[in-house]
């Protein structure tokens, strides 16, 4: 969550994401509220044992590509001109 100053205006948000899949799957959301942007991002690894195998991750690789974006993703403002007030 980031609380921005009264004299900031939101641009633009992320696009939301979502990423289904058998064994992985990553979502993320961006919401405004007044001067509070929330972001939640959901990651979940269904996986048989407790390690990735080789095999998993030559599987996962898009994802993680797609996911790394996403997080790389920018919240676009500016501040409002107050001298017009």
């Amino acid at each position: 969550m980031i609380d921005l100053p009264e004299n900031v205006k939101v641009i633009a948000l992320p696009k939301e994401v979502h990423l289904p899949g058998n064994r992985v799957s990553y979502d993320s959301t961006y919401r405004q509220q007044s001067n509070t942007v929330t972001a939640i991002r959901r990651f979940e690894l269904r996986l048989s044992g407790n390690l990735c195998t080789p095999e998993d991750d030559k599987e996962f690789r898009p994802i993680k590509r797609d996911i790394l974006k996403d997080l790389k993703a920018q919240i676009i403002y500016q501040p409002m001109d107050t001298s017009q007030q």
